[in-house]
């Protein structure tokens, strides 16, 4: 299974929220090919060094981000992103430029799933109905 991880799951993971630390312990057991777009780095990054333990926070940060396959953006994902974008124009259904380039991610590699606490804006586009789900509903569909 192939799941792009949005920057509220590593937000929950730090947080100690209960569900997203158990699915991030089920992402080796269960075989997953885990992805975070390069976006979602530099997201998790700014905020590691606007902490006021920021020298602890971005050594915290960067060993969770790598246990992640980061994805940059390239050609096929600004591409695809850029669909994306007039998709929204023409629909009216504006998302930010960032979570646009996240939905991108995860349909240019094939994601099965996309983990966030964004249902709302990524299952604006009609590609990703059905893949995106929160942390918890993530971890109900894993153990079952």
């Amino acid at each position: 299974m192939r799941v792009l991880f949005d920057t509220t799951f590593l937000v929950q993971v730090d947080r100690k929220d209960a569900d997203a630390i158990n699915l991030a312990k089920l992402i080796e057991p269960k075989g997953i090919s885990a992805f975070i777009s390069t976006i979602t780095v530099s997201e998790i990054m700014a905020g590691a060094l606007l902490r006021r333990d920021a020298k602890e926070a971005v050594e915290n940060a960067r060993m969770v981000l790598a246990q992640f396959d980061w994805k940059d953006l390239d050609g096929s994902i600004v591409l695809k992103a850029g669909e994306l974008l007039a998709w929204q124009i023409k629909s009216g259904k504006r998302i930010s430029y960032q979570d646009t380039a996240l939905a991108a991610t995860a349909l240019e590699i094939s994601a099965d799933l996309i983990v966030t606490e964004n249902r709302k804006h990524f299952s604006v586009f009609p590609q990703t109905k059905g893949m995106v789900v929160t942390a918890s509903e993530a971890l109900r569909l894993l153990k079952s």
